[in-house]
Order: structure tokens, then C-alpha cells, then sequence
């Protein structure tokens, strides 16, 4: 991975990305203050043996290693921002305007055949836990169960 002249990242290849979203998923479930949560969600993440990995069932497996996150809300997150660099990219339009990042999430839901509202929304606790595991610069940040 190389830094652009903006604040997101440039990805020489899928491998590339896989690699970084599978080290990035490991340091989020290592952090000693997690033990408990992290054993849960390292059981929740699926495992990529015997199955043809792609993008999209790469960064839906990286958000379901994030504590909380369940498949089905992983899956809303995933067909509004198909790729991490989109998420990023939502985050950084958002600009200085903490609340409005923290929330970006929160009312996404999935949607039947002809664009309808399904089900429960992502919610303003998990956007919030979701924005702060993938913008965080503090690896000791305190994650509050």
C-alpha cells in the first residue's frame, strides 16, 4: 500500500487489499483489553479455506471480526460502500464534522427488489463503533463494550 497525495490509499492489487483488511482485522481482535470480545469475534469471522476469495467477501469478513458487527449488518454496510476505499472516502467527505462520521452508518437498511426499507437499521451504536475501529490512529483506544 502506498499513500496518495490525499488522505486515503492506493491498492496495487486485490492481494493487496485482502493482506491489508486481514492485518487490519487481526489488530483490531488482539488488543488485551478484549480477550472476551475478541474470542467471539474471531469465532464470527468466516475462515477463507476451500472458498475463492474476492473483495467483497473479504471486507464483509473484516467487519464481522469488529466486535458487535453481526453478517447481516456487515452485508447492508458492504452493498452501500462496496470497498474499504469507499467507506474511507464517505468518512473523509464528511470533513471535520466528527458527528456526522460517527453516524454515517446508522440509518443504512437493506432494501427489498424494488428499493423498499427491510428489516432493522445498521443503528447509531454500531455506526459509532464502526467509524472509531476504522479511523482510530490510537491502538490503545479504549473500546467500550
Amino acid at each position: 500500500l502506498t499513500r496518495g497525495k490525499r488522505r486515503g490509499f492506493l491498492v496495487a492489487s486485490a492481494d493487496c487489499l485482502a493482506d491489508y483488511i486481514h492485518r487490519h482485522a487481526k489488530a483490531i481482535t488482539s488488543l488485551n483489553h478484549l480477550e472476551r470480545i475478541d474470542s467471539i469475534a474471531l469465532t464470527r469471522c468466516r475462515s477463507f479455506r476451500g472458498v475463492k476469495r474476492t473483495l467483497r467477501s473479504s471486507w464483509i469478513n473484516y467487519l464481522m471480526c469488529i466486535p458487535r458487527l453481526s453478517e447481516p449488518k456487515a452485508e447492508i454496510i458492504v452493498k452501500e460502500y462496496p470497498t474499504f476505499r469507499s467507506l474511507q472516502e464517505a468518512y473523509l467527505k464528511c470533513g471535520n464534522d466528527l458527528k456526522k462520521a460517527e453516524l454515517l452508518l446508522a440509518d443504512l437498511t437493506r432494501s427489498d427488489h424494488e428499493g423498499n426499507s427491510v428489516g432493522r437499521r445498521v443503528g447509531p451504536a454500531i455506526s459509532k463503533w464502526v467509524h472509531l475501529c476504522l479511523t482510530s490512529n490510537d491502538p490503545n483506544t479504549q473500546l467500550k463494550a
